[in-house]
């Protein structure tokens, strides 16, 4: 059950940053050219800032709309601050914070090193991610699945 409250709730997450564009296309194209190479929690402030409200929260609600159960709301709610003392019940957002990470990451091709590296020590560590080197391994595996993708796209 877990991994598929995960699997819904990444899916969501990049969804609910859709309606930001729909209802407000210039403060959308704003917020996106400004989060050119922001963090997920960057995007969030940012966001704030332009619209006074988040994504985070614009999932929250659309999920409560749609009768998604708490645990996804609470995944869409904290994934952007893993490690806020809120969120500490909620075992899943630092799943969902690395992989947006790792997807942002290879979006914008940049090595698995890198983006193993540039995880935040104290998020790998609530996952037991302490091989910086295994987990670009993994990571790079992405990195091929990715390449085949748009290969068979192209």
């Amino acid at each position: 059950m877990e991994a598929n409250t995960a699997y819904i709730a990444g899916l969501l997450n990049s969804i609910v940053q859709l309606p930001i564009h729909m209802v407000f296309p210039a403060a959308g194209m704003q917020i996106s050219q400004a989060c050119r190479d922001a963090s997920v929690l960057d995007r969030k402030n940012i966001e704030q800032s332009i619209l006074g409200l988040d994504h985070c929260q614009i999932g929250e609600v659309i999920a409560k709309l749609w009768n998604f159960p708490e645990a996804i709301l609470c995944v869409l709610r904290y994934y952007a601050e893993p490690l806020k003392v809120e969120a500490c019940n909620c075992t899943l957002a630092p799943v969902v914070y690395v992989a947006a990470r790792i997807s942002f990451g290879i979006e914008q091709r940049k090595s698995a090193h890198d983006i193993a590296i540039a995880l935040d020590t104290s998020i790998a560590q609530r996952l037991n991610i302490h091989d910086t080197e295994a987990f670009a391994a993994s990571i790079e595996s992405y990195h091929q699945f990715v390449q085949e993708a748009r290969d068979y796209l192209s």
